[in-house]
């Protein structure tokens, strides 16, 4: 009997500040590190927490795995 699988990363989002530059940036930088960047959305976050309703659609249709926040 033999078995055949695949090991793959968790997809992530990167949580940004909704006006940050820098986080756009190296949000974009590590995610092209990882699938090409390709199904790892990055989401805004506005000043009191919140995320709009778009972006947690994204989120759920890309089914993300895990979040990780970019500080400025």
């Amino acid at each position: 009997m033999m078995f055949q699988g695949i090991v793959l990363p968790a997809r992530c989002a990167y949580l940004i500040g909704a006006r940050s530059n820098d986080g756009l940036r190296r949000s974009v930088a590590e995610a092209s590190t990882r699938w090409g960047g390709i199904s790892e959305p990055i989401v805004a976050v506005r000043a009191n927490g919140s995320v709009d309703g778009l972006w947690r659609q994204v989120v759920e249709v890309t089914q993300v795995q895990c979040g990780r926040f970019m500080p400025r």
